[in-house]
């Protein structure tokens, strides 16, 4: 009687301790009182694995123990939980996780963001980005917007433009890590959008930033026109996925080497080289840009008025000496190993300025990129923009460990150190990089 009793007592104690595990300021608790140093109290938490049986596991009331009790086998993420700033951003991920989770979806009505104006005429319709204090970083409902332009565009001209400062930098990082809920959506609807404007006609007038989405938005319209303040990079390696695949698909079309180059190292074109390269069809001065516009929303012919106001970029010859020298290094790379020991024959500043850019990139999703380029050469436009879509469906939701590291990192903690997993290109296998192109899924109909 006395050792059922004993092993009742044992039962409770460790019932309660394993559910406090997901209180994370118990676990700050844990971590700052150096339980974490100690290898018996590491062992112990190796035995507890128990309670994933199911006979144990129906008396837990809150079961994301059992998802800390897998975190916590991590050396790493223990180290963590001594941070504050690491505290209180899974405490938030806690709460919006409590306070959704069971709350279907509110329908949203079919209105235009806020952060989209449009100006329609006779001829054309005007789309313009405003979300100018965020340089119009695009959201769910951003991109909504553009898609249900474009489709509605019934045969007129679509032109898609920024502001002076940002066509757009890409993805609301932030956003999509604060709605995990929406990036089956997002990515469905950015797909979409991108094979929308490559089939009507569309004008894409690049000022400013242009990066990573919006690279691929800009790079999907049929005519797309850059100026003197122009600059187009695909930065996503840095935040934990992969870059656009529609944009990846259009530059290795142009030159495979300098696609490797964007993708990889997060490095950055000017107005000058979008146009020496062919990734602007056109190129248009700064004193030239306004009365361009105003025509523009009235033209029948976009291609003619392009060439209308098209212009030779200045220091054309010097863009192609540097864009000549990168794309002779970066040809007939086949891994990334094979890279670094290319790096190794170059004299110093440029192997600095390269290794530089590099460290700051995934190493996970620079093996996936490498492999995705490949493919991309092979593939048609819309099987690319697909691939895209499952990456983003696998390193923004189902394997989003690196996102989301890179996201509190920068944005909470403002630190360029982030924890990757693996954080060494030798850890990383062809198996793992191979089973984030295993599964396909369709991208889902958009209305």
């Amino acid at each position: 009687m006395q050792d059922e009793q004993s092993e009742f007592t044992r039962f409770r104690k460790e019932l309660e301790f394993i559910q406090c595990l997901c209180n994370v300021r118990y676990l700050n608790f844990i971590a700052i009182s150096g339980y974490f140093d100690d290898p018996d109290f590491i062992q112990y938490l190796d035995y507890l694995d128990y309670w994933r049986k199911p006979e144990y596991s129906k008396f837990i009331v809150f079961p994301q123990c059992l998802h800390f009790l897998t975190r916590l086998k991590n050396p790493e993420f223990r180290q963590s939980c001594k941070d504050q700033n690491f505290i209180k951003w899974i405490e938030f991920q806690q709460f919006y996780h409590w306070v959704y989770k069971d709350k279907p979806e509110r329908p949203r009505e079919k209105s235009l963001s806020q952060w989209v104006s449009v100006m329609k005429s006779e001829n054309s319709i005007f789309c313009q980005l405003i979300r100018t204090t965020n340089m119009n970083s695009l959201t769910l409902e951003m991109i909504e917007s553009i898609f249900t332009l474009a489709k509605n565009s019934e045969g007129k001209n679509f032109l898609l433009i920024g502001d002076k400062k940002a066509l757009s930098i890409g993805d609301d990082m932030q956003w999509l890590q604060s709605n995990p809920r929406s990036i089956s959506k997002y990515s469905a609807l950015k797909a979409r959008c991108e094979m929308k404007l490559k089939e009507i006609n569309s004008l894409c007038v690049i000022t400013g930033a242009c990066m990573g989405s919006g690279a691929g938005l800009a790079l999907s319209c049929q005519l797309r026109v850059a100026t003197a303040s122009s600059t187009f990079c695909l930065p996503e390696n840095s935040f934990g996925y992969t870059p656009d695949m529609s944009a990846l698909h259009f530059l290795t079309t142009q030159s495979p080497e300098l696609a490797m180059y964007l993708s990889l190292t997060g490095s950055s074109l000017r107005g000058a080289e979008l146009m020496v390269k062919g990734i602007a069809t056109h190129y248009i001065s700064e004193d030239n840009l306004n009365r361009f516009l105003e025509e523009a929303k009235n033209a029948h012919d976009l291609k003619a008025l392009c060439d209308k106001y098209h212009s030779v970029p200045q220091n054309a010859e010097f863009n192609v000496k540097r864009l000549e020298a990168i794309e002779k290094f970066f040809g007939k790379v086949v891994n990334i190993e094979g890279l670094y020991e290319k790096l190794a024959l170059e004299e110093p500043n440029f192997r600095k300025n390269i290794l530089g850019m590099m460290d700051q990139q995934c190493p996970l999703t620079l093996k996936i990129t490498l492999k995705a380029l490949a493919k991309a050469k092979r593939r048609n436009f819309l099987v690319c923009v697909e691939m895209g879509y499952n990456l983003n469906m696998q390193l923004l939701q189902y394997n989003s460990f690196n996102f989301n590291n890179a996201v509190f990192a920068k944005f909470i903690q403002k630190s360029k150190a982030i924890k990757w997993q693996p954080d060494q290109i030798s850890a990383i296998t062809p198996g793992d990089v191979n089973g984030f192109f295993s599964t396909s899924l369709d991208i889902p109909e958009c209305e």
